[in-house]
């Protein structure tokens, strides 16, 4: 291995001598290409072992005049001989091997290859979603202003001007069809989608001229009590201080006809914050539904921003989170929040997901909400919550919730005893936050402990200090909190902690106690934005679609975007779930994934509507049983 700086070392493979355990073994191959592909780049190799294989690809390129071994591996382990090994060369060409011999190189030559015709074992004409992108009819393409949110803090973990858009669905105009909103980036005005009997939409955008809001979370609801839907869209982004008038939510009236006009002076002045979730129900059983917006970030990340909780007084709405939860007042950084009965004593509940925070709930009393998190059952729920979904999924008469995570592809391993910590505070004495990611990392020795998740480069761009703290990055790789923080009170120093990255179902078993099932590894490749639930395949039993990723992570983390859709199809035992391919389903979905809407027709096919940031909309269409 050659090393910048440092001496070259060797790596000795040792595992095929004596130690007293099974031999393992190995499979190389060389592959010899035409003689405009010598080294047969692009092709794939699919080793096929007691019911697993592997995969390996011809793509040596690894970076900027960089490269790796030609030769592929495959790591056989104690099983023995492979059954079969398949190589697809790139013009479509390809051969098997039938039990090839292992602990020896392969030579795999092109020439020897053939054109399979094509054909496919599975029935396309059976799979449970087409997309229809291109020929339905109705579209939009969300555009985003790109800011630099790390001007100011150069430590976020990412970008949260870009988490839009976000949909909600209704009847707007008294039809009986199904209607949708999508929201719009800053200098873009929402969309309207108003369904016909046809099939066909009508699109309206929210407002005219010149817009500085970028739209997140919306709701439709009857404001005003007049028998129609409303409108409701906050606003987000980090572009301007915490207290711009471009953080106050806008609600929009609706004329009966699907015609919205905004009504200024309905909300608050004194409510302005940068959204992370809206939603709407009447805690006060008073007939009208009431708000809670949930606040996503502040300017000092990770200083949580405010939430409220607004009265419904026939379309004007009061303030009244302190009187009905102070906790509410600053709730953390909320991502996702549904008013609903999870105790079961038949008034309106709020649960409430986000950051560095664990699914928290809050039982209503005769209008006042109480937090009974820790006697719901659930226990280090601690996460990066970024979705929640109510609904009954076992059909049992009670709301389940499925909470989306950011997922296990991440270099976190966090569990209650090696947490990913975040300690906040005014290092440097500045007047600036400072946020410090700590998780647990492997020394020389294997064992983990917790150090700082960002080089000594990046942490010093935000406290300058840093560097004459530590004047070499050796001196900084053994940095834990101790030294870090050395200068500093405890009491000084605001904690956060995660524990649970994964996506779960959480199963209401009545009383207001849940239990928490891990969802299928599948659900686990990447965060998890939005949720769906139904019965799509008309079996009889709810199942799940899960979309995300997340394109704005800082540049040293990259992108999340292993996440293409995914279907999870239920069964009859109530925790259990299994992942469809997305070849087998046909669901498959790429990009910044936002937010999802099922929406049926006029004919009773049914849609599913993906929000995408800074992309086209992408539609599905959702087959009956016979495939049409």
């Amino acid at each position: 291995v050659s090393n910048i700086n440092k001496p070259a070392f060797v790596l000795v493979n040792n595992s095929n001598k004596p130690s007293g355990q099974s031999p393992t073994h190995y499979l190389r191959i060389n592959l010899q290409g035409d003689s405009l592909n010598r080294r047969g780049i692009g092709a794939g190799v699919t080793v096929y072992q007691q019911g697993f294989r592997q995969y390996l690809e011809q793509q040596p390129v690894r970076g900027y005049f960089s490269s790796v071994d030609q030769t592929l591996f495959a790591a056989l382990g104690q099983h023995g001989n492979p059954d079969s090994l398949v190589v697809h060369w790139p013009d479509g060409k390809s051969q098997v091997i039938i039990h090839p011999r292992t602990d020896t190189t392969l030579e795999l030559n092109y020439k020897y290859a053939s054109l399979v015709p094509a054909h496919n074992n599975e029935n396309t004409g059976g799979l449970l979603f087409e997309e229809i992108t291109g020929s339905a009819g109705f579209g939009f393409l969300h555009q985003e202003t790109s800011v630099n949110d790390y001007v100011s803090q150069r430590l976020l973990p990412q970008r949260y001007s870009q988490l839009g858009p976000f949909m909600d669905t209704s009847d707007v105009n008294g039809d009986g069809v199904t209607d949708f909103f999508i929201g719009g980036a800053f200098n873009y005005h929402g969309t309207v989608f108003t369904g016909n009997a046809s099939g066909s939409f009508d699109s309206t955008r929210l407002g005219q001229g010149g817009k500085y809001e970028e739209d997140q979370d919306c709701v439709f609801f009857d404001a005003d009590a007049d028998g129609d839907q409303d409108l409701l869209v906050t606003g987000g982004g980090m572009q301007y201080p915490d207290t711009s008038g471009y953080y106050h939510p806008r609600l929009y009236l609706n004329n009966g006809k699907g015609s919205f006009q905004p009504d200024l002076s309905a909300i608050p002045a004194a409510v302005r914050l940068m959204a992370g979730c809206v939603t709407a129900g009447d805690y006060d059983g008073d007939g009208d539904e009431d708000l809670f917006i949930g606040g996503r970030v502040s300017s000092s990340y990770p200083t949580s921003p405010p939430s409220f909780v607004l009265r419904n007084d026939r379309g004007k709405f009061t303030d009244v989170t302190a009187g009905v939860c102070a906790k509410l007042q600053r709730a953390g950084m909320v991502t996702a929040a549904r008013w609903m009965d999870f105790n079961g004593d038949g008034s309106t509940d709020l649960v409430l997901a986000g950051e560095w925070m664990p699914v928290r709930f809050f039982a209503n009393n005769h209008g006042r909400l109480n937090e009974v998190t820790d006697s719901t059952g659930l226990h280090d729920m601690e996460g990066m919550w970024r979705s929640l979904l109510a609904t009954d999924i076992d059909n049992d008469g009670d709301i389940d919730l499925v909470a989306g995570n950011l997922g296990l592809n991440c270099e976190y391993r966090a569990s209650p005893e090696m947490p990913m910590e975040l300690f906040a505070t005014d290092l440097d004495a500045n007047g600036s936050i400072d946020p410090f990611f700590f998780y647990y990392i492997p020394d020389g020795t294997g064992s983990r402990h917790s150090y700082p998740a960002a080089a000594r480069g990046r942490l010093s761009e935000q406290v300058p200090a840093l560097k004459k703290q530590f004047l070499l990055n050796r001196d900084f790789a053994k940095a834990d909190y101790q030294k870090i923080f050395k200068n500093k009170p405890a009491d000084a120093i605001s904690r956060y902690r995660c524990v649970e990255t994964r996506t779960c179902y959480l199963e209401n078993t009545g009383n207001g106690k849940f239990v928490k099932h891990v969802l299928p590894i599948q659900a686990q490749f990447s965060p998890v934005n939005s949720i769906l639930c139904d019965d799509f395949d008309g079996d009889g039993l709810k199942d799940l679609i899960l979309a995300g990723n997340e394109y704005q992570a800082e540049v040293m983390t990259g992108l999340y975007d292993a996440s293409y859709g995914c279907y999870l199809k239920g069964s009859k035992g109530k925790e259990s779930f299994t992942c469809i391919p997305n070849r087998q389903s046909g669901f498959f979905l790429t990009g910044d994934v936002k937010d999802l809407l099922a929406i049926k027709m006029p004919s009773g096919e049914r849609l599913v509507v993906a929000a995408v940031n800074n992309d086209s909309m992408r539609i599905f269409r959702i087959k009956n049983a016979a495939g049409r």
